[in-house]
């Protein structure tokens, strides 16, 4: 159960908005990690996250953390648990290309995808159409597109635009990189 002031800071929200930037945030996250609707939906995912906070389960310090970002946290163990729980589910069945992955290369991945999850969550904080755009375009770039020009496309956008986000993207994530080392959280710099 949550105490009266976390009660009455939740209830002055604006829950409109805040369900608005959830669901974009939740349905990205959806699309980025391809997890299926019929699994969990986008929805579903944050009227959990909202109960959990509400109820107490899901402990809010709002002293340290804004409650979007509370909220996105929320919603992406939301869908890790499911995602775990799927393939608990499945148990490595022959079918698994992934079965002959080793432990190291597994970690690697875990460590590359929280490396994204934690970029992609201060991305959408910020900016969430320029973080539907990185989600947007690392779906394609992921799904046949090999191409500058097959991204534009699939986009519907310009090589302009494309470049404009682009350039928004790279310097959001060096403000977002120095802004991790000063506050000492552990985010590994990728390399290309």
């Amino acid at each position: 159960m949550i105490d009266d002031e976390k009660r009455r800071i939740l209830d002055a929200q604006d829950w409109n908005e805040l369900n608005r930037r959830l669901l974009l945030f939740a349905a990205a996250y959806q699309s980025k990690r391809r997890i299926p609707e019929s699994m969990i939906s986008p929805e579903g995912t944050v009227n959990e996250a909202v109960e959990r906070t509400y109820s107490g389960r899901r402990v809010w310090n709002h002293h340290q953390v804004t409650l979007l970002e509370h909220l996105m946290g929320a919603v992406r163990s939301i869908y890790s648990a499911s995602a775990k729980r799927q393939v608990q589910f499945n148990s490595w069945s022959k079918s698994n290309p992934n079965r002959d992955i080793s432990a190291f290369d597994t970690a690697k991945a875990i460590e590359k995808q929280d490396y994204i999850d934690k970029f992609s969550a201060a991305l959408f904080a910020a900016d969430p159409d320029l973080a539907k755009f990185f989600a947007d375009a690392n779906w394609h770039l992921e799904n046949g597109c090999n191409t500058d020009t097959d991204v534009e496309s699939a986009l519907g956008l310009s090589k302009g635009q494309v470049n404009r986000n682009r350039e928004k993207l790279k310097k959001f994530r060096s403000r977002w990189l120095r802004g991790t080392e000063q506050t000492g959280t552990s985010v590994r710099k990728e390399t290309k």
